[in-house]
């Protein structure tokens, strides 16, 4: 990191330092998942699986279905993918700049390849069909809608905090993300399509690729990263 300052090389450390971490739970978590025998049957992280599943099928209804089928229709990778062209514009008529674009592009893009290879490794079947109510033929784990929405969201909070930094905007679009990604998460559930660790696996691997690109981030915007570094050194000293 030869020529950065040595708030810049803080700002690269702790990101890098948070996604090595996340990446790191992320693999124990696939691991667990794998080594389980690819059903929710037992095990510490798959335990959990057939009982949250069977309280959201115990209380369906009507109005709510209609509800997740139309949240979930707007995570589905496609159709995440057109959301995030959408934003990619935007980011690039706001930053004035191609890069801030490429990196929300990407950023999505490669948790999305990466969960299909993911998906393809560990081979882990949905719940039974009797318990779906929308329909899918490719594998379980980990969920494609959750690690698109969190890759969207999480990319999207990377962007704003570049011209918004601050304790408060970070806490709040922080926030709103996590709580973006856990109704995504909770629609996948209800419909019946996913166990519960295939959700908190897609949310883990969204959040590694989104950390990497927190890293990418500081040596594409040099001058901007400065700033939003500088003011969470400033935050972490008035904390303390």
């Amino acid at each position: 990191m030869e020529g950065m300052s040595g708030i810049t090389r803080v700002a690269v450390r702790r990101r890098g330092m948070a996604a090595v971490g996340v990446i790191a739970v992320f693999v124990l978590w696939t691991g667990w998942v794998a080594a389980s025998g690819w059903v929710a049957a037992s095990g510490w992280v798959t335990g959990w699986d057939a009982g949250v599943l069977r309280w959201f099928v115990e209380h369906r209804s009507g109005g709510w279905t209609g509800v997740a089928k139309g949240i979930t229709f707007l995570g589905n990778p496609r159709h995440a993918t057109v959301i995030t062209a959408g934003v990619a514009g935007v980011v690039w008529w706001r930053f004035r700049d191609y890069r801030p674009a490429v990196l929300v592009g990407g950023t999505v893009i490669c948790a999305a390849l990466l969960g299909t290879l993911t998906k393809v490794l560990v081979g882990r079947e949905r719940p039974p069909v009797e318990t779906r109510l929308v329909m899918h033929s490719n594998m379980s784990y980990p969920s494609g809608h959750a690690t698109a929405t969190t890759a969207l969201v999480g990319v999207v909070v990377l962007m704003y905090l570049i011209s918004r930094p601050g304790r408060v905007r970070a806490t709040v679009a922080v926030g709103a993300a996590v709580g973006a990604v856990v109704v995504m998460s909770m629609t996948r559930l209800y419909l019946g399509v996913h166990w519960l660790s295939d959700v908190v696996g897609g949310a883990l691997l969204g959040t590694a690729v989104v950390l990497i690109a927190a890293v990418v981030q500081v040596f594409w915007w040099p001058r901007e990263i400065v700033e939003v570094a500088g003011e969470e050194v400033a935050d972490q000293a008035v904390g303390r």
